[in-house]
């Protein structure tokens, strides 16, 4: 076995050359990203693969991941690249994340894009695809300095590279990407809740007390996504929506109408527990698409906000105001169910 030691920023091209011929010729060479140390090996080798899956004693059924040093380089295996992989990609990458793909009619397939300079310009010298997976026996904790490595794999690697200490010192996040929804496989230094929180466009329906239009607004729009992609109420976030609603003149910490929750409830829809809130600037900043009731409430929410004016819409698509039903009939609140229902359907790219 090979031990070359380079500072963390330190890229000499000879010495990258010559360690991107052994991964050429089927070696196994362990190097550093960001996370922890990892192992690779040519993806087009056969006997490579064998030997690295015997090397760390990880089952077959266990996939590798392709490591890349650009974005370009997953259209060898996706393309086009979905929307909700695009999205993760233009935030972390190269970062942190690896981003599991799955594929009509083939194996999903892992892809990571180090942010380490060493592993990134061994990558591209390779001039071919290579797998890597983490540099410790299965079931151990991950390398992260090269003397880590070195005790793993004493005489079972062809080269080390050793640039110290990782920087993160923590196995990167793994998501998998659907066609319409993301799930997490593995949480890292990029949690759950970070994911989610960009991957979700939020919805938010205003109205003056968030106890009648605003929030059957939003159950009425819970019920379509939840119908349209076949999952529960709480799985929403991972198909990529978080659905809200607030109201101009709320007091926060109040309940919906009896009227409201009795025509939701004919709708399959439990309002029940509704929590009355006030509309913020904070609401209004995080929303990516803002729907009013009546064209008064647009004007009132655009002076709120001048800057969020162009994702404010009526919800009723025709142009029309949808009417307070407050202090009516519940037959009253069942029209407006019914209006506010038929606009959500007409609305573009609503769980679409």
């Amino acid at each position: 076995m090979e031990l070359i030691r380079l500072d963390s920023g330190q890229v000499p091209p000879e010495i990258v050359a010559r360690v991107a011929q052994v991964l050429r010729a089927g070696g196994l060479v362990a190097f550093p990203t960001e996370t922890v140390y990892g192992i690779g090996a040519l993806a087009e080798s056969e006997a490579a693969i064998q030997r690295l899956y015997v090397t760390k004693d990880r089952p077959h059924r266990k996939p590798l991941t392709f490591h890349v040093a650009s974005v370009e380089d997953v259209r060898r295996w996706i393309d086009p690249i979905p929307p909700m992989g695009a999205k993760l990609i233009e935030k972390y990458w190269p970062g942190p994340l690896t981003l599991v793909f799955e594929r009509e009619g083939a194996d999903a397939v892992g892809i990571r894009f180090p942010a380490n300079a060493i592993a990134q310009e061994l990558i591209r010298a390779v001039e071919a695809p290579i797998v890597a997976t983490s540099a410790n026996p299965s079931g151990e904790e991950p390398a992260v300095t090269g003397e880590d490595v070195v005790r793993y794999f004493p005489a079972s690697l062809d080269v080390v590279i050793d640039s110290g200490p990782t920087e993160l010192r923590q196995a990167s996040t793994v998501v998998r990407i659907a066609k319409h929804h993301w799930e997490m496989l593995r949480e890292g230094i990029i949690d759950e809740s970070l994911i989610a929180d960009h991957l979700a466009e939020t919805l938010l329906f205003v109205c003056t007390g968030n106890t009648c239009r605003s929030v059957m607004a939003e159950h009425l729009c819970r019920r379509m996504l939840t119908q349209r992609f076949d999952v529960p109420d709480e799985k929403l976030l991972q198909f990529g929506y978080r659905v809200k609603s607030a109201g101009t003149l709320a007091f926060p910490g109040g309940a919906a109408s009896a009227h409201t929750i009795d025509v939701m409830r004919a709708f399959g829809c439990d309002a029940a527990r509704h929590v009355t809130h006030s509309l913020t600037p904070e609401w209004i900043a995080e929303a990516d698409r803002i729907f009013v009731m009546t064209r008064d409430q647009k004007k009132l929410v655009e002076s709120l906000a001048p800057e969020a004016a162009e994702k404010i819409f009526l919800l009723n698509p025709s142009g029309r105001d949808i009417e307070d039903p407050f202090g009516r009939s519940q037959e009253w609140y069942l029209r407006v169910a019914q209006e506010i229902d038929e606009s959500l359907r007409k609305i573009e790219r609503v769980g679409s």
